[in-house]
């Protein structure tokens, strides 16, 4: 019986599958990132490689579909073909094992709201042969990928004046919404661990199904490996944080900072008085954690407690 997992779950569940999977692996993804392929490298080191991507010249465009990617992907081994039509995104392993959802190989596709998309996986210990069968029949039919077809590809893109400089994204709507500073927010932006430093020790342990854990795994772009200094500063790159610690400044006192959150924040229904000066506190004592010796919580006398850069 097939899996349906929480969609938190999608993106540490599918790497540790890969991390424990051998031999020949099968990936039906339309879109296909570099960033996506950074975050599932680490755990493709004892695996043959079978790509499939949609290729349309619009996916490249949009940067759902890099070149980059797929270059990368080619000079690691992997076999990359094209098919015009596929939209399915499907990953198996040679025992039939695998995920059928709705994400592609992508940051966002592995992640979960508020980094990714919500995205759905199901997972499976055995997919009917019948339909793997089926799976290959289109493996067939595509066409392959070559280094010449790369070349071809970016000699194109150039000569539609396509911006060599272009920062790869996710979704253009999204960037659109940053750029022109209309981004709002959630207070799931927020860690739900109690510190980061508890989270990476669970991390370290393994981790465990808990809906707080897989949040912060998503939130933090965590993997096995990453070190506590790296969850840090992507912490401080959450671009909630990130605006905090600007307003912030050189201080400011809760009430200002709660004012503050509480325009930022759209979630439905709104949340209550007490879970923003939960969620405030809660900050404060992120912040200072990821930047030691840079921010403290200091209260002045009997005043509204501040959150200040640390006097030297």
């Amino acid at each position: 019986m097939a899996e349906i997992l929480f969609p938190s779950f999608n993106r540490r569940r599918f790497l540790t599958w890969l991390s424990q999977s051998s031999g020949q692996l099968h990936f039906f993804t339309p879109f296909f990132t570099e960033a996506g392929r950074k975050l599932i490298a680490p755990s493709l080191e004892n695996n043959q490689i079978n790509l499939l991507v949609r290729a349309d010249i619009a996916d490249f465009i949009s940067g759902v579909l890099s070149v980059e990617a797929l270059e990368n992907a080619m000079e690691n081994g992997w076999t990359i073909k094209y098919y015009s039509k596929l939209h399915a995104k499907i990953y198996w392993d040679e025992a039939r094992a695998g995920f059928i959802g709705s994400g592609n190989l992508t940051n966002s596709g592995l992640g979960h709201p508020p980094v990714g998309n919500l995205e759905v996986f199901s997972f499976s210990q055995e997919f009917e042969a019948d339909f793997i069968d089926e799976m290959f029949f289109y493996w067939d039919k595509a066409k392959f990928v070559t280094k010449d077809t790369i070349e071809e590809m970016k000699a194109y893109l150039l000569s539609i004046d396509y911006p060599n400089e272009k920062i790869e994204f996710e979704s253009p709507w999204r960037i659109e919404n940053i750029e022109n500073d209309r981004l709002r927010y959630s207070l799931r932006h927020i860690v739900q661990s109690e510190s980061i430093t508890l989270f990476y020790n669970k991390l370290k342990d393994g981790g465990d199904d808990s809906q707080e854990f897989n949040h912060d795994f998503n939130l933090l772009d965590a993997t096995a490996d990453t070190s506590l200094e790296e969850l840090f500063e992507s912490f401080n790159l959450i671009p909630l944080i990130d605006e905090l610690i600007k307003y912030t400044g050189n201080g400011r006192r809760f009430g200002d900072l709660r004012k503050w959150l509480k325009g930022k924040i759209e979630d439905v229904p709104t949340p209550s008085q007490d879970d923003f000066n939960t969620q405030l506190n809660k900050l404060y004592s992120l912040v200072v954690e990821a930047n030691p010796g840079r921010y403290e919580r200091f209260t002045p006398g009997v005043r509204s407690e501040w959150l200040r850069k640390v006097v030297k």
